[in-house]
């Protein structure tokens, strides 16, 4: 879901065929057996937009990439790939409450600089209202992950270590490739800052 008057930057700039997003759709939508109309009935593309980013010849954007994700039940940052281009003085301002907005009953993300191009990380301002690890479930993706902790008690869960407690304040820096889960164990959901790093 987004909220009404967000404008979110559109980009159709060709890329070489075979871009690491083109990759990574086709590979889980064919994983799933699922066909490019599928998808797009899924997720509300057209099979045209969903074709040209597999093939390369348009560029996935956060919104985008939302909606994929969400649709196939995949963390979003896995659509996205390190870049060796240089920053060139660009900025993105996220006014508060203007944030495109991915959420389900257990966790709500609200995309920081979502216009930003060529992003070498990701942001997320993130409340957590899973009480428990099968509200949760879990995930992975590629690169590392950020938290901060602003308000509520956060229990982190990961495969490599036991359950992990973190109050407001707490920070944490973890391989996101390894699965993981989020769980609030404070009265108020935990709200959290969390980025995404590229490899």
């Amino acid at each position: 879901m987004r909220p009404k008057g967000i404008s979110v930057a559109k980009s159709d700039t060709a890329t070489k065929p075979g871009t690491f997003w083109g990759n990574r759709l086709r590979e889980e939508r064919e994983r799933r057996k699922l066909t490019l109309r599928e998808v797009g009935e899924i997720c509300h593309l057209s099979i045209s937009q969903l074709s040209k980013i597999e093939s390369g010849k348009a560029r996935m954007t956060v919104e985008t990439a939302l909606l994929i994700s969400n649709a196939l039940d995949i963390p979003v940052v896995s659509f996205f790939a390190p870049t060796d281009k240089k920053m060139s003085g660009a900025r993105s301002i996220t006014r508060n409450g203007q944030a495109v907005v991915n959420a389900n009953q257990n966790i709500r993300f609200e995309v920081l600089s979502s216009d930003l191009k060529d992003k070498k990380a990701l942001y997320w301002r993130v409340t957590v209202n899973a009480r428990s690890l099968a509200e949760a479930g879990w995930r992975s993706h590629f690169g590392e992950e950020f938290l901060y902790v602003l308000s509520g008690t956060l229990e982190l869960h990961s495969s490599f270590y036991d359950p992990l407690v973190l109050e407001t304040g707490d920070s944490i820096v973890f391989d996101g490739n390894m699965d993981h889960s989020y769980v609030s164990i404070s009265e108020a959901p935990a709200v959290l800052i969390m980025s995404n790093l590229m490899p």
